[in-house]
């Protein structure tokens, strides 16, 4: 067995089948129930405005009803979302994941408070033209290549990102080493903020976010899943595509400033060096399902 998945107990039990299919389950229908609470939210706050409710609520509506079909089918045992909340599990479970995704949720929250600190001190205007990619001066400044993508617009822009890369950083780091990710996450970012600032139109003059980054490393993850597929739970890679394109969607339907060239550009620099500068380890480093399952 993985050393990675010692810490499971054996699931020929059928008692602790039950109980790791109870606990996915009740993740799943927490979070449906939560997004269908925004949902709401989001509906009645413009009706009581008297204001048209827009997109918004439709795509809570549905990432909620999604989430709860999920919960469902697990429950009745599905073998397919079985296995794939077993594989989180593993994770949940793995030492080496917990520290990379607290240790990287740590240093982007400390970033993203000390950027809220200095714009307290000295202005929005003034840190963007400091620390952010600005059209125009990447040469002159070249640091700001490394620290622009770390900075973000607001609370929900920075509480998103985190959300996004969290998920797909704990999948990575168990088939790819953390500094290939660093390498790969940083170059991807600032190829997304220099296109997005040569290309997106005049009027994008500055580029803040790591979401070009976190793209990066999910069409990494999902190219890695389909080049070796039992290396990963069955229907991974289309779980991450999905979760991938709906989040782009939604940034270009609500956000007047997405990054589109900048999303594509993580996309395309992902898939790249999935095909060509890194190697996938064996499978029974990281997931061995058949195993587990028994």
């Amino acid at each position: 067995m993985p050393a990675s998945c010692r810490a499971l107990p054996p699931l020929r039990d059928r008692k602790v089948r039950d109980l790791i299919r109870r606990k996915t389950s009740r993740s799943y229908a927490i979070l449906g129930i939560g997004w269908l609470a925004l949902a709401a939210f989001a509906l009645l706050v413009p009706v009581w405005k008297h204001k048209a409710p827009g997109l918004l609520p439709l795509a809570l509506l549905a990432l909620g009803s999604f989430l709860l079909s999920e919960a469902t089918l697990i429950r009745k045992g599905r073998p397919l979302l079985f296995e794939r909340g077993l594989f989180f599990q593993s994770l949940r479970s793995n030492a080496k994941v917990r520290a990379v995704v607290w240790a990287s949720t740590l240093v982007l929250g400390i970033i993203f408070a000390t950027q809220q600190w200095l714009e307290a001190e000295l202005g929005s205007e003034a840190v963007l033209v400091n620390f952010a990619m600005v059209r125009g001066k990447l040469m002159e400044h070249p640091l700001t290549w490394l620290s622009g993508p770390l900075m973000h617009g607001s609370v929900t822009h920075f509480s998103s990102n985190l959300l996004l890369l969290s998920i797909v950083l704990a999948i990575a780091v168990t088939v790819v080493r953390f500094r290939a990710l660093v390498a790969l996450f940083a170059v991807a970012n600032a190829a997304g903020g220099a296109i997005q600032l040569q290309y997106g139109g005049a009027g994008y003059q500055a580029y803040i976010g790591i979401s070009a980054g976190v793209f990066s490393l999910y069409f990494l993850v999902i190219f890695l899943a389909s080049l070796r597929p039992r290396a990963f739970p069955l229907g991974l890679q289309k779980a991450l595509l999905s979760t991938a394109v709906a989040s782009i969607c939604l940034s270009e339907v609500f956000s007047p400033s997405a990054a589109t060239l900048a999303h594509m550009a993580g996309a395309i620099i992902g898939l790249i060096s999935g095909a060509v500068l890194f190697q996938v380890s064996k499978p029974s480093s990281a997931w061995r399902g058949e195993t587990l399952l028994g």
